[in-house]
């Protein structure tokens, strides 16, 4: 039921064949800009995407107190998007009905407006931002992904990616890349310059919808309904396809560790950890969210509370209901799990015992839902600061 294969061909010869796009400014709404050199310090500590970083592995190498109490909270609006972090800024799209999303950077010591909101229009109130080199980069559901100074909120350029309509998964900066997943009529993967925006190149994917491509160790990773899963190189050569010999609509974010890729099924299946090398199946796990993943630790979250695997082997170490309605991926810093639940509490396991370490109030419920056309949300630790988006409250906890 499952396919396999490994490209062994030149960029030259896809070029030829129509598989490899040359390099193309797309449908730019403008000259591209001369590159402005960044002032953002970077540290790191950043969070550069949904799930920490571009493999979102939800991992983090800070570390939050135990005995951290909220700090700062704003109301931002009726949806906030997952936090990226810059240095001591941190940066978040805010669904807004009247026009799309809006993006704004707080200080994360004292959640102060540092500049905006920018308007970014759109069809519906979508819109997620990735981080890298200075530039913030914001994808809305038309495709229109476009460049900021992250520094000021400065408008650099912007491009439409062509061929496709929906778009509802998180961009991914990575390198000197920015890459994007489409749908509407199959997929699309883009690679575009993060310093330009020129489209480099782009591959068909068997869906294009809700999950993120994960980018590491040279190589990018795309994952839709029945774990129909696609490696490519980051310069678009095919690597290998895994599925269960079904396709179909949706998708759930992959999550890339060292040698393993976690996928995930939105309908209700297994999901399964695959080699990196190749895509043989190593074990399954069971997750409602997109798993966390530091060392050989993971904690997974389903309707039965957080579990704690062996991240080699799979093998459940601890289970934790917390109070029974947790309804986040984790992040995980400093040896503690943090997990958001409905109830708008908060709560940090041990990763390798699950014993409660601590807990904080939101205030308002906090979930995610990745899998639509909405603001994506999640947790996200820079340094010593947990920012949890609650409905339409960003809350820091130190």
């Amino acid at each position: 039921m499952r396919s396999r294969r490994t490209a062994l061909v030149t960029s030259t010869a896809l070029l030829a064949l129509g598989l490899l796009a040359a390099p193309t400014a797309a449908t730019a709404s403008a000259s591209p800009a001369t590159p402005v050199a960044p002032t953002v310090t970077s540290s790191p500590t950043d969070v550069t995407s949904y799930q920490q970083d571009a493999r979102h592995d939800g991992a983090s190498t800070g570390a939050v107190s135990r005995t951290a109490t909220r700090v700062w909270s704003r109301s931002l609006g009726t949806a906030v998007s997952y936090p990226v972090v810059a240095g001591n800024t941190v940066y978040v799209t805010v669904d807004d009905a009247s026009a799309g999303t809006k993006l704004l950077a707080l200080d994360k010591t004292t959640g102060r407006t540092v500049w905006g909101p920018v308007t970014i229009p759109g069809t519906y109130g979508f819109s997620a931002v990735t981080y890298a080199n200075g530039r913030l980069f914001v994808l809305n559901f038309d495709g229109i992904l476009r460049a900021y100074s992250a520094t000021d909120g400065t408008a650099q350029w912007s491009v439409v990616l062509p061929r496709q309509w929906s778009f509802d998964a998180p961009p991914v900066a990575a390198g000197s890349e920015v890459f994007v997943v489409g749908a509407g009529s199959g997929g699309t993967l883009y690679a575009v310059r993060q310093a330009t925006g020129l489209l480099d190149w782009t591959q068909s994917v068997v869906n294009g919808q809700s999950a993120a491509p994960a980018v590491g160790s040279g190589s990018v990773y795309t994952s839709f309904a029945c774990e129909w899963t696609q490696a490519f190189t980051t310069s678009g050569l095919p690597r290998w396809t895994d599925n269960f010999g079904c396709e179909g609509g949706g998708g759930s974010t992959p999550v890339l560790s060292g040698d393993q890729l976690w996928v995930r099924e939105p309908f209700g299946m297994p999901g399964r950890v695959l080699s990196t090398a190749d895509g043989s199946v190593r074990f399954t796990f069971d997750a409602a969210y997109a798993p966390a993943v530091a060392g050989r630790r993971a904690v997974t979250v389903s309707a039965q509370g957080a579990r704690g695997l062996n991240a080699v082997t799979g093998r459940q170490v601890w289970v934790q209901a917390g109070d029974g309605s947790l309804s986040t991926p984790a992040v995980i810093a400093g040896g503690v799990a943090y997990v958001g639940s409905l109830s708008g509490s908060v709560f940090g396991f041990d990763v390798v015992t699950g014993v409660p370490l601590w807990s904080g109030t939101a205030g308002a419920p906090v979930s995610v839902d990745d899998r639509n056309a909405t603001v994506r949300t999640g947790l996200a630790v820079s340094g010593d600061t947990l920012l949890v988006p609650a409905s339409g409250t960003l809350v820091a906890f130190r």
